[in-house]
């Protein structure tokens, strides 16, 4: 493998292991400029019997990368959103800017990575009590909203990735350490969350496996103390796994993505209030066919949310993406529909069950330089 590949892969390691919370659009290579935008609308509907619950969101993500040589490079990324929630009637919106995200890298060789961020605290991280269940349901991973957060407040963020290859594997590890401030998460009290040191540790593995290639990666997150006025809080440690194959069927035929991943978060509480662990689970599987100079992939996803001891939701997604080159841009729209049952209460005041419906559509843009 040359060290430019090397290289990349380990910048590539070191932006997953480096996320935060809140998604944002995938980083690039230190050898590649780019620029992304990723205009997307989706939402859920739970018909319960005690009122229709839902949540949808629109969310612009832009992300610009910038290489300054070939062992620096700088990238930053935000979201404009505007997301609403309705229940029994009543209707609750929020709109703005999230938080910026400021990120160096310096490739200190083929083996070893480091990186700095910087989480500029421009979104809002203040909510008033009308918008408590609003921020609740965003917030749910199970939604996989594209904002999960506006607002977190001031973070700082440093990590190191080393790698190595052997046996025809490719081996990538990583640890970081995120330091947040504080903010104050609810306008009708001054009392201030501030969250504990997340110290994460990542590890990823790839090679070739039957005509295609095999990726394996796992993640682990813990917390340090944490206080919500004179409340004690904590937020368990997380656990993430993942599997992934990708690969042509025959020779020059369609492209197939196989992939599944679990997330593990242990119980806290919140102002003493008690948060059952979770567990989340996604399989996904995906076939791409080549049209011409356009690419469509049909894709099919199932996924399962546990909480406490009981079952909260169980979804299924089907959608298609495509990818179509127009000059020295490539678009990437993409639409999904979903369906499943929820039986939970999402962080809302109170709980509900039903039957949901979501949908998913995608326009993504983007371009190297």
């Amino acid at each position: 493998m040359t060290s430019s590949i090397r290289q990349a892969r380990l910048v590539a390691f070191a932006a997953i292991a480096a996320l935060a919370a809140n998604a944002q659009p995938a980083r690039a290579q230190v050898t590649d400029g780019q620029l992304r935008v990723a205009p997307t609308a989706a939402g859920w509907r739970i018909a319960a019997d005690s009122g229709a619950v839902s949540v949808s969101q629109i969310a612009i993500p832009i992300f610009v990368a910038v290489p300054i040589g070939e062992k620096f490079a700088i990238d930053v990324g935000t979201s404009f959103a505007t997301s609403s929630f309705s229940r029994g009637g009543v209707s609750r919106s929020l709109a703005g800017l999230t938080d910026v995200q400021l990120r160096g890298i310096w490739a200190v060789s083929d083996k070893v990575v480091l990186t700095i961020g910087i989480n500029a605290p421009t979104g809002k991280a203040t909510v008033d009590g009308q918008n408590f269940e609003l921020a609740g349901m965003i917030g749910a991973d199970v939604l996989s909203l594209p904002v999960t957060a506006y607002g977190i407040g001031p973070a700082f963020t440093g990590g190191i990735v080393y790698g190595v290859e052997a046996a025809g594997w490719s081996f990538s590890g990583g640890a970081s350490v995120r330091q947040a401030t504080g903010f104050r998460p609810f306008a009708d009290t001054t009392a201030r969350f501030v969250p504990g040191s997340e110290y994460r540790i990542a590890f990823n593995a790839d090679r070739e496996v039957g005509g295609g290639r095999l990726s394996l990666g796992a993640t682990g997150s813990a917390f340090g103390g944490q206080s919500y006025g004179t409340a004690a809080t904590s937020t368990g440690s997380r656990a993430v796994a993942q599997l992934a194959w990708s690969g042509a069927l025959g020779d020059g035929g369609p492209q197939l993505l196989l992939s599944a991943w679990h997330l593990y978060a242990a119980s806290g509480q919140f102002n003493a209030l008690p948060i059952p662990s979770q567990n989340l689970s996604n399989v996904q599987a995906a076939v791409g066919f080549g049209v011409g100079t356009l690419t469509i992939e049909p894709n099919l996803e199932a996924r399962l949310w546990s909480a406490g001891t009981g079952r909260a939701a169980t979804l299924g997604l089907l959608g298609v993406r495509t990818r179509i080159p127009v000059g020295d841009f490539t678009l990437f729209p993409g639409a999904a529909m979903g369906l499943g049952t929820f039986s939970h209460n999402l962080g809302v005041s109170a709980p509900f069950e039903g039957n949901a419906t979501g949908y998913r559509l995608t326009i993504g843009m983007g371009r190297s330089f």
